[in-house]
């Protein structure tokens, strides 16, 4: 998983970290797509339109690639 922060004062502790990063993997597995990608630590999650939802990138590391490579 990514790393995860937030601006937040009381949301960078530990045990909010630990929280968020469950958070974040019951969503993802909760509503799994058709299809699934890792690409330079991006998780893509694309549907063909058949779930009538939105393809989505999710961060799993910072990867090595530049921004600009991975959206062209």
């Amino acid at each position: 998983m990514a790393q995860v922060f937030c601006s937040h004062p009381r949301m960078n502790s530990l045990p909010d970290i630990r929280l968020a990063k469950r958070i974040e993997e019951a969503c993802l597995n909760g509503w799994p797509a058709l299809r699934e990608v890792v690409f330079d630590g991006w998780l893509i999650r694309l549907a063909d339109g058949h779930t009538r939802r939105a393809n989505s990138v999710n961060l799993l590391s910072s990867g090595t690639l530049p921004l600009d490579h991975k959206i062209a």
